[in-house]
């Protein structure tokens, strides 16, 4: 388990930074309900 600050979101006692990927969409696709600009995917990670 781990504890992280509310303020920060760093792990206690590390300097780490937090790395951020969003995959979009980049045209309309109305048949399946989504737009350009649209998040399909999104993850995050310490490093």
């Amino acid at each position: 388990m781990i504890v992280l600050p509310p303020a920060t979101g760093a792990v206690l006692g590390r300097e780490e930074t937090c790395t951020r990927l969003e995959e979009t969409v980049t045209a309309d696709r109305p048949e399946s309900g989504t737009k350009a600009g649209d998040a399909m995917a999104y993850s995050a990670g310490l490093r």
